[in-house]
C-alpha cells in the first residue's frame, strides 16, 4: 500500500503500519513526483521509515538524487524509480543522434538500456518502473538489468552525453 504524492511533511503512516501488521499488505510506502513535495518526502522518511519510496528520477531530471534517495537510503527504505524516460522526453532528444560507442562498456546496445541502466546505477536504486505496453520495449528494458551497471565516473560520463544531445 502506497500514500500517493505525499506533500504533508507531518504525515503519519500509522495506518499503513497497522494494514501491514494485520497482514492486510506485505509492504507500505509513500510516493511523489514534484519536486516542491520532496522536502515534505524527505521529513516523512526520515521519520515514518517506510519501507519503499517511488520517486521520478532520471538521467535529466536528477534532482531526487540531492536529498531525497539518499535520505530512503539512509533509513532503509527502498526507491522504486518512476518515469526514467522523462515522459519521453529522453527518447526526443536521442531521436536520430547515435547510441555512444563507448555504451559497450556497461553493455548497453540502445537508448532505453542506456537511460535505464544509468538510473540502475545508483546504489540506493531498487527497482526501475518503465511502464510500457508494448512487449518489444518490454524486453528491450529488461537487457538494461544485464551485464555491467555504470560506476560514478561512467554516470557522470552518461548524463555529459545526454546534456550534449540538446
Amino acid at each position: 500500500v502506497q500514500l500517493h504524492n505525499v506533500n504533508d511533511p507531518g504525515q503519519d503512516l500509522g495506518p499503513l503500519r497497522d494494514l501491514k501488521r494485520q497482514g492486510s499488505c506485505r509492504y507500505t510506502g509513500i510516493t511523489t513526483t514534484f519536486g516542491g513535495a520532496y522536502a515534505a518526502a524527505e521529513a516523512v522518511i526520515r521519520r515514518e521509515k517506510p519501507d519503499f519510496l517511488e520517486v521520478d528520477y532520471a538521467i535529466d531530471n536528477r534532482d531526487a538524487a540531492a536529498r531525497v534517495i539518499p535520505a530512503a537510503a539512509d533509513a532503509g527504505t527502498a526507491v522504486l524509480v518512476a518515469l526514467p524516460f522523462g515522459r519521453g522526453r529522453l527518447f526526443r532528444s536521442a531521436l536520430g543522434k547515435p547510441l555512444p560507442d563507448w555504451a559497450a562498456e556497461i553493455d548497453c546496445r540502445t537508448w532505453a538500456q542506456f537511460f535505464l541502466k544509468y538510473v540502475l546505477g545508483n546504489p540506493a536504486v531498487t527497482a526501475v518502473i518503465p511502464g510500457t505496453d508494448k512487449p518489444s520495449h518490454m524486453v528491450d528494458n529488461l537487457g538494461a538489468g544485464l551485464g555491467r551497471l555504470p560506476d560514478a565516473a561512467m554516470r557522470t560520463r552518461m548524463v555529459q552525453y545526454v546534456q550534449s544531445l540538446g
